[in-house]
């Protein structure tokens, strides 16, 4: 089947990673991503990515310096 990635990487020290977070999980745009589907979202280590974003639920966190990239699944 099909996979899709999603990359998620706002600027450091504002709302826009988790409003596009909040988007992203939300109903309106449950067809963009489908099941099975991941994002990676890119924030600042010391900003905590949210356990789940919606339909989005969190797989796992990789740490690169100040840098934390978060695993998300869709459809879970």
């Amino acid at each position: 089947g099909p996979c899709v990635v999603v990359l998620v990487a706002p600027a450091y020290h504002t709302d826009a990673g988790p409003k596009a977070m909040e988007a992203l999980g939300s109903d309106e745009l449950s067809d963009a991503l489908p099941e099975g589907g991941l994002i990676a979202y890119e924030h600042f280590k010391k900003d905590p990515a949210p356990e789940a974003c919606g339909r989005l639920a969190k797989k796992k966190d990789y740490l690169y310096g100040d840098t934390v990239v978060s695993l998300y699944a869709a459809g879970e």
